[in-house]
């Protein structure tokens, strides 16, 4: 071997190398980017819970950021059985919804209540100040909350408000 072969070899080497540190350093960058986009949006991220409540629905703002758009229906009888960690986004999305109402948006703590019953079984679909959506599914088996909206329903206009009970502000998590 001459010293130009070497030399050959050698650019090639570094050259391959130039470009393995490239795809990884992209790579790396793409997964810090997604990670920081997704860490924003859980910053800003309403979470809708229902604790029990006899004749009227209690819904709480337990995130960090305002709920918009809020959708809340009864679901059909057989996810009533279900415990709440074991249902699927495509159950819910595939499920009839029935007494669609629209509730006003709620900030980070707000606690409403509602004369709407929606037991045994209710769903919850809302947005952030962005646009992206959620759904909660709450049971006497548990809460679980998803991304996505799999409560399709009339639009927001078509739909009438329940009467509001009571609206209380409570501990603001960002105060944390």
């Amino acid at each position: 071997m001459n010293a130009t072969t070497i030399l050959a070899i050698a650019t090639t080497v570094a050259a391959a190398l130039t470009v393995v540190i490239s795809v990884f350093s992209l790579r790396t960058a793409r997964a810090a980017e997604r990670m920081a986009r997704d860490a924003d949006r859980h910053e800003r991220m309403p979470v809708l819970i229902c604790p029990g409540s006899n004749g009227t629905t209690t819904v709480r703002n337990a995130g960090k950021g305002p709920a918009l758009n809020i959708v809340i229906a009864r679901a059909e009888e057989k996810l009533a059985s279900y415990d709440a960690a074991n249902i699927t986004f495509d159950e819910l999305a595939q499920t009839s919804w029935s007494n669609p109402a629209h509730l006003r948006p709620i900030e980070p703590g707000e606690t409403v209540v509602y004369e709407w019953t929606g037991q045994p079984i209710m769903g919850l679909s809302y947005t952030d100040v962005l646009g992206f959506e959620y759904t909660t599914v709450a049971s006497r088996y548990g809460t679980k909350v998803f991304d996505g909206n799999a409560i399709k329903t009339l639009k927001l206009s078509e739909l009438n408000y329940p009467s509001l009970v009571r609206r209380t502000s409570g501990h603001r998590p960002e105060q944390d």
